[in-house]
């Protein structure tokens, strides 16, 4: 049954005539190719936006761990200093 219709589809040239060059055929082609062009942008565009939003995280984060170590220090430097201060 499957043979059949495919040998239908030949002899009428539904399958033979569909990849066959011709100015309708081009037109289309060249049309999905800018549609899959723009396509591609977008999804870089995307990209660089999840990019730099995560950039954008990682130094936030990395600033504020160094600035909380820095306060750490500086707080722990205190707390000797004053221990120092209060056993002269």
């Amino acid at each position: 049954m499957k043979n059949l219709q495919l040998q239908d589809l030949n002899s009428v040239g539904g399958v033979k005539d569909r990849y066959k060059k011709n100015e309708k055929n081009l037109v289309i082609m060249d049309t999905k190719n800018k549609i899959i062009q723009i396509l591609k942008r977008v999804i870089d565009i995307q990209n660089d936006m999840r990019l730099s939003k995560f950039l954008q995280l990682y130094k936030r984060t990395r600033l504020d761990l160094n600035l909380e170590k820095q306060v750490y220090q500086m707080h722990q430097s205190s707390k000797s200093t004053t221990k120092l201060k209060i056993v002269t």
